[in-house]
């Protein structure tokens, strides 16, 4: 973390991480098909399924490297990027860019938009096309493959000045978030609206 400036800081941060056991799931099955298969429809169907097989070990690293700063009396900036990269063979880059408003002694509006990519672990395939044989690592999380997500959000908090309901903090936001997946046979996005209400006391 670096001081720039009377009104600005950079944060630079590296995180890693390993998680080991079972990492799939016992509800996801990978469906097997012939060579010749080209693309899964109503028509075609799969010779077999099997369930899920991942590596029973996931080492991570993320490098986040952000600048917050005051652009006028009351209204804050932050701007960050995140890159992220596992020993599975999946690499992903995220950007955020938020802002916060003190529109008034008792109220702040925050507003915030994020974009992530990323690309497909080392073992996902689109379609499994190996029958009869299972291959060893083997996966149907469509989270796993590449993919694409747009999320934007506007959030309102009031807060008395003074008084007995000084503790009190209420908020109010609503957020818009897009998923596309781009390489999996049966879903091709997702959207989601997301709204929020919270009441804190902090005496």
């Amino acid at each position: 973390r670096e001081v720039v400036g009377a009104a600005s800081l950079v944060d630079v941060a590296y995180t890693a991480g390993t998680s080991a056991g079972y990492l799939g799931s016992p509800y996801r099955f990978v469906r097997l098909y012939d060579a010749g298969d080209a693309a899964p429809t109503a028509a075609l169907g799969h010779r077999t399924a099997v369930t899920e097989a991942v590596p029973s070990r996931r080492t991570r690293h993320a490098m986040v490297v952000g600048v917050r700063t005051r652009v006028v009396p009351g209204f804050f900036v932050l701007a960050q990027a995140r890159g992220h990269a596992d020993d599975w063979g999946l690499r992903a880059l995220s950007a955020t860019v938020r802002t916060s408003w003190v529109v008034a002694p008792q109220w702040t509006l925050d507003a915030e938009v994020r974009a992530h990519g990323q690309g497909r672990a080392d073992f996902y395939r689109r379609l499994y096309q190996t029958f009869p044989l299972a291959p060893a690592w083997r996966t149907a999380d469509k989270e796993l493959g590449p993919m694409r997500t747009l999320q934007g959000g506007v959030h309102a908090q009031w807060r008395p000045l003074a008084g007995r309901l000084s503790p009190l903090t209420v908020g109010l936001g609503v957020d818009w978030i897009r998923f596309d997946y781009l390489d999996f046979a049966w879903l091709a996005n997702r959207t989601a609206l997301v709204t929020l209400a919270h009441v804190t006391w902090e005496p």
